[in-house]
């Protein structure tokens, strides 16, 4: 398994801008600013999010970084966070955890979840005055469909880079097909699917997918 994260040093990117979706505690936004990024909007509407605003002041990145306690989905309002029981910081945004089918895997969540507030992408980059974007990540857990599907304004006019878990197992739990979905948006927005391999990116055509993607625009030479 190579860390995508060393992919991302390795695109090379000058004085960029990034939006981490599903931050956790911040390992990819703080990564990020060892790679050249001016500016990360990391959002994390969990219970990591005190742990994240703790890392990014411990290493004196305030002025880089701006943290979000919310989520993103395809409409504004509120969700429920259901943490996992054994994996501190992972965590499912669902309407009702019995939406969700967990009988093909061993997660088991905790009791107790959180009702934090969401809303689109596009609403996000309105009301925050987000004007540019050379980078989306977004790690969260089957939901990522749900973010993309009213995104095409963003992509159309910014064609940042996108990384996404594209993650085998989450169309079991969501209980729908989460991932071909983003491929087929991908495609007819002109982007090409690559993995990387811990030294070069690697163009690979769906359905021949692993499990985190980049998602790279005509435009942008890899």
């Amino acid at each position: 398994y190579c860390d995508p994260i060393h992919g991302i040093f390795k695109l090379g990117l000058k004085n960029w801008t990034m939006v981490d979706i599903g931050a956790n505690v911040g390992t990819y936004s703080i990564a990020c600013t060892k790679a050249g990024a001016r500016k990360i909007h990391s959002i994390e509407p969990g219970k990591t999010f005190e742990r994240l605003k703790l890392n990014i002041k411990l290493n004196n990145l305030e002025n880089l970084i701006s943290a979000y306690n919310f989520g993103i989905s395809d409409f504004d309002g509120e969700m429920n966070w259901y943490e996992e029981e054994n994996n501190i910081g992972n965590a499912h945004l669902s309407n009702n955890i019995k939406e969700l089918n967990l009988s093909k895997t061993k997660t088991v969540f905790k009791k107790d979840f959180l009702k934090v507030k969401v809303m689109t992408l596009s609403n996000f980059f309105n009301k925050f005055n987000i004007q540019t974007v050379d980078l989306i990540k977004i790690d969260i857990e089957g939901m990522e469909w749900n973010i993309l599907k009213n995104s095409e304004n963003i992509i159309a006019k910014q064609h940042p880079i996108f990384l996404i878990e594209t993650h085998k197992i989450m169309s079991d739990i969501v209980g729908y097909d989460c991932i071909t979905p983003i491929f087929d948006l991908m495609y007819k927005m002109k982007y090409q699917s690559y993995h990387f391999n811990g030294k070069k990116f690697e163009k690979f055509i769906y359905p021949n997918f692993p499990m985190d993607t980049f998602f790279i625009h005509d435009d942008i030479k890899v």
